[in-house]
């Protein structure tokens, strides 16, 4: 038994393992075939079967027929003596089996399409998702259903098929209306005219497809084009339906040969991103991240999306790559408002007003004029490195609060955000920006499909267009990987080593030197020039009692849990908490918190330097030493709590 796969949107092909079924002795064969698979959600009673396909023949014929037809069906696609058979048989009634090894392109295609109505977004003409979904529908959709496949002796096959047919080519015409629609926002003519001319080979009369390839000519730069196609379906009309196009359509005509600016203006997508930073460099990796952030951007409910992570993580890339990747959906366009140079929150309104090219008259309340020119937009606003701006009063309570004002007053704005602690703000969607992939173990194939490992090669061959990563060099790339748990801004920086050294003398160096990692040229900023000064810039933003139970905790190796914090560093959930919050801890699900390695390595450091060293070390090992001690009689005693005992104690 082989897997079945069937194309019914188009001429049809019936597959079996990748083989054309060419065993059908006739037309009736198939076409029984291709009733049972659509029809395939019950059973049908041979009566109805025979009056489908045989109306016209006495009864006792059509069902000797079908009979036939079935047998020959069968034999076909082998569907005898196996234990999920594709054809479900009784005496009485015949079905598809859909538990059978078999593929349909019609389920498929309208799956897609379901999705994508199930799917919520703000407008489908601007959603990546669906956008992807419809594309894959519209490369499913060859032809009409069960093109140039005719039954002259069955109407009420023809009727059936008709009435499919037409449905089917109304979903495939809107699909491929939304992708032009979609492709024309993002500034891709050439694709959107594909889609229109597609519209065009399925409905040669539907003037909204010509209206909108005549205009899709004109924005690219083909006026002419646009007026020559007018003029061309205009005798079509005329020619084959005694017609004259719609008064829109001449209208439009008209307006294309004056050259009328409002139509001849392109809006092109890249013209919906603005300030965004120009790249050196190419964006690596992060699919899942950029599929996940990226949903979150299309729900029209979230409107307060905030990249959490330590510094060095990588949030400003993803936001930016993420928001690029919605240049389609906001009407306004996606503004970039970098934050990190900002000396006070006082200035956060000037930022963004800056950003939009807003000027802010000095007799007026400058919030009030931001909020009056957000309300009636439809953009996206990328608040970069919002942190730092959290720890000043209470002008940052300000900040925050103009952040709630513009969520309140101005409806079709939204806000992706990155900062190293939350907002605190109803309705924010937290995305924890995680470490990029690393492999597990030093030996794994298919390296290619780890995020970490290709960003380290990439950067490996800027600082040496030699490096090579061959069997031996593979094993320490990982484990340099490893001990920067993933973080990019750390990989770059001992990637851009390897002019210099040896991959086992980067990986010794990182495992024993904070400081060693260091960016390898001169234009970064400040807080981004090392590791030291991006882990700087979080421990001043700590409050005192912050900064010491933080240092403390670096005593921990392997994480601990929330007992282990108060007794040894006397931290109670409301420090753990903000923390976390504030992206030095982590916490998993069964309630285990731990730092990423390098930030443990600072803190250490900071604990060296603050004289604790020794006190937190002894109480560290008093903690675990009771236990061990309380234990050591469970296991000479084999006592029935011995097994929870080692599981404790190996954790």
């Amino acid at each position: 038994m082989g897997r079945l796969s069937l194309e019914l949107l188009g001429a049809l092909q019936v597959n079996l393992d990748g083989r054309p079924v060419t065993t059908f002795e006739y037309n009736k064969v198939k076409a029984l075939l291709a009733y049972l698979a659509v029809e395939a959600d019950r059973p049908h009673s041979r009566e109805r079967l025979v009056g489908l396909l045989w109306p016209d023949l006495p009864d006792a014929v059509a069902r000797n027929n079908l009979s036939q037809a079935l047998s020959n069906l069968r034999q076909s696609l082998g569907d005898r003596g196996t234990s999920r058979p594709f054809l479900l048989v009784t005496r009485a009634t015949i079905q598809f089996n859909l538990a059978s090894d078999h593929e349909l392109d019609l389920t498929a295609f309208t799956t897609l399409l379901a999705a994508c109505d199930a799917h919520a977004h703000r407008r489908i003409e601007g959603c990546t998702t669906c956008a992807r979904r419809l594309q894959q529908a519209a490369t499913l959709f060859r032809d009409d259903f069960l093109a140039d496949f005719y039954l002259d002796d069955s109407d009420p096959f023809e009727v059936w098929v008709q009435v499919k047919r037409g449905g089917l080519r109304q979903r495939a015409l809107l699909a491929l209306a939304h992708l032009a629609a979609y492709y024309e926002r993002q500034g891709d003519y050439e694709q959107a005219s594909q889609f229109a001319r597609r519209q065009l080979e399925l409905d040669p009369w539907l003037e909204a497809a010509h209206r909108h390839l005549m205009r899709l000519l004109a924005v690219n730069g083909h006026r002419n084009a646009g007026l020559a196609h007018y003029r061309a379906f205009r005798r079509a009309l005329a020619n084959e339906l005694d017609a004259r196009p719609e008064k829109e359509t001449a209208a439009l005509y008209e307006r294309l040969r004056v050259g009328e600016p409002s139509v001849l203006a392109a809006d092109k997508g890249q013209a919906r991103i603005h300030h965004f930073p120009a790249r050196l460099d190419p964006f690596l990796g992060r699919d899942h991240e950029l599929r996940h952030i990226g949903g979150l951007i299309e729900q029209p409910g979230c409107r307060l999306i905030t990249l959490i992570g330590p510094g060095g993580i990588g949030k400003t890339r993803l936001a930016l790559q993420a928001a690029e990747g919605q240049a389609a959906t906001f009407a306004d366009g996606i503004y970039f408002v970098p934050l990190a140079s900002l000396s006070s929150a006082k200035f956060v309104v000037s930022a963004i007003a800056s950003a939009l090219e807003l000027k802010i008259r000095r007799a007026d309340d400058p919030n009030d004029q931001l909020l009056s020119h957000l309300h009636e937009k439809e953009l996206l606003l990328v608040l970069d490195n919002f942190e730092h701006l959290l720890a000043e009063e209470p002008a940052g309570e300000a900040a925050v609060g103009l952040v709630s004002d513009i969520l309140k007053q101005a409806p079709g704005v939204s806000l992706l955000v990155t900062s190293r602690e939350r907002l605190r703000l109803a309705g924010e969607r937290l995305f924890a920006v995680p470490g990029m992939a690393v492999p597990p173990t030093d030996t794994v194939d298919r390296l290619e499909d780890y995020d970490a490992v290709r960003l380290y090669v990439e950067c490996a061959r800027r600082a040496d267009r030699d490096f090579a990563l061959t069997a031996s060099e593979a094993p320490i790339v990982i484990r340099i990987c490893r001990l920067l748990a993933g973080m990019p801004l750390g990989i770059e920086m001992a990637a851009a080593w390897e002019r210099d050294i040896s991959s086992a003398e980067i990986a010794e160096e990182i495992q024993s030197n904070l400081d060693f990692l260091k960016a390898p040229v001169r234009d970064v900023p400040y807080q981004h020039s090392s590791l030291r000064a991006v882990f700087d810039q979080s421990w001043r933003l700590l409050a005192e009692a912050e900064q010491r139970i933080f240092r403390q905790l670096s005593v921990f190796r392997g994480g601990f849990n929330r007992e282990a914090a108060e007794q040894i560093a006397g931290a109670s959930i409301a420090v753990l908490s903000a923390l976390v919050d504030k992206s030095l801890l982590r916490r998993d699900r069964v309630g285990r918190y731990d730092a990423h390695e390098l930030l443990r390595q600072y803190a250490q450091a900071k604990l060296l330097e603050s004289g604790d060293a020794d006190a937190t070390r002894q109480r560290h090992a008093a903690y675990y030493l009771a236990p061990a001690e309380a234990g050591a009689s469970l296991t000479l005693a084999m006592n029935l709590a011995q097994p929870q005992w080692l599981d404790r104690m190996e954790m």
